[in-house]
């Protein structure tokens, strides 16, 4: 769980938080929360779906 993270990543990264495999997981999933913060990503916050909260 990523909740309220602040992250710049300088331009360097294409997310702040980058879920590359959800399968060792799936009984309890990786879940990003929309009050993580990102600036200068090459792409965004989050490669997976981002869950309100």
């Amino acid at each position: 769980m990523f909740r309220s993270n602040k992250s710049d990543l300088g331009g360097a990264g294409n997310y702040a938080i980058n879920v590359t495999d959800q399968s060792g997981c799936s009984a309890r999933p990786n879940v990003v929360y929309s009050s993580n913060t990102v600036t200068n990503a090459k792409i965004g916050l989050t490669n997976i779906k981002v869950t309100t909260g």
